[in-house]
C-alpha cells in the first residue's frame, strides 16, 4: 500500500518522430518492511495520463491517497520496463 503525497506532469517531443507524450510522476509512501528502515519509504512510479484520469478524475481527491499500484512489463528497445497498468484505491 502507498500514500501518495504529490504528483508532477511531465510533457516533451520525441525527437525521431515528432510525437508528443506526456504522463505523471507520483510521489508517495510506503510502510517500510526494512527492519533497518524506521518508518516510510519514498517510492515514484510514472503513470499514464490515461491510468491517472481514470483512477482519480479530480485530481485534488489523489493526495494523501491510499493505493495500491499494480504494475506489469513491457520491453522497450529490447529491454523489459515495469510500467503502471492500474492503480487501485483502498481510501
Amino acid at each position: 500500500m502507498y500514500i501518495v503525497k504529490g504528483f508532477k506532469k511531465n510533457s516533451g517531443v520525441v525527437k525521431e518522430t515528432g510525437k508528443e507524450w506526456e504522463n505523471y510522476t507520483l510521489f508517495c509512501l510506503k510502510e517500510s518492511k526494512d527492519e533497518k528502515v524506521i518508518g516510510y519509504e519514498v517510492h515514484i512510479a510514472k503513470v499514464s495520463t490515461k491510468v491517472l484520469q481514470e483512477t482519480f478524475p479530480n485530481s485534488a481527491a489523489i493526495i494523501d491517497s491510499h493505493v495500491n499500484i499494480n504494475y506489469g512489463v513491457r520491453t522497450f528497445g529490447g529491454a523489459e520496463k515495469l510500467f503502471v497498468e492500474s492503480i487501485d484505491i483502498i481510501d
